[in-house]
């Protein structure tokens, strides 16, 4: 599995939502190691497995980050705005679906690396369990994402969706506005849908559903 983005201490302002950009310059420094595996198919649908392991995140901070990766990919958002991501400066960022996201494992290297070999306490990892635990993911977790991507359509819906997106910066009213960007770009989806405007983007290549862990 390939790192994307590995042992970066950012700013990620702009990857979340609900909390004002001054407290995020104090809280939102925090250790990102993105990396993507290889796609693999489904029922005729291509999957990917996307994992971010970091020490905290932030409210849709996870989703964001992979909306923004999504848009970029598909040519709807360029470099310069994944540049921009880590200025304190927050923007109309894409949200990629809650379907995929799940917490695959929780890390000590902490402790690991403080007790683990003192002669009195033991390192806390899984490693003698992956067997089971990659079996449980793939019968269990894997088979109800692609079986509800199947039935639903919710990510090939949602990426219909990315390219109403600005990712243009919020101006302060925009910021106190009650009414999320993501529920604006849901009731544009749903009104264009009423009229049948909406077109996806090259559906051929779209049904990529993600497994977003951390």
């Amino acid at each position: 599995m390939k790192p994307v983005l590995n042992g970066t201490s950012r700013n990620f302002v702009l990857v979340t939502t609900n909390m004002l950009s001054y407290v995020l310059c104090i809280v939102a420094w925090i250790f990102i190691l993105l990396q993507c595996g290889k796609k693999f198919e489904a029922e005729g649908i291509e999957f990917i497995v996307l994992r971010v392991k970091g020490q905290s995140f932030m409210l849709h901070q996870i989703r964001k980050m992979i909306g923004l990766v999504i848009a970029i990919v598909r040519n709807i958002a360029d470099q310069e705005t994944l540049c921009k991501s880590f200025e304190k400066d927050k923007a109309d960022i894409p949200m990629a679906p809650g379907l995929g996201l799940m917490l695959e494992n929780v890390f000590y290297d902490g402790y690991n690396k403080r007790y683990a070999d003192d002669g009195m306490h033991s390192a806390l990892d899984w490693d003698q369990y992956s067997d089971e635990t990659d079996a449980f993911k793939n019968d269990h977790i894997y088979s109800h994402i692609i079986t509800t991507e199947i039935i639903n359509g919710t990510v090939i819906q949602w990426l219909g969706t990315i390219p109403l997106h600005s990712f243009a910066k919020k101006t302060a009213a925009d910021q106190d506005n009650s009414t999320t960007d993501l529920e604006k770009v849901q009731e544009k989806a749903a009104s264009d849908e009423e009229g049948k405007t909406v077109e996806l983007t090259n559906p051929s290549t779209s049904k990529v559903a993600n497994s977003e862990v951390k």
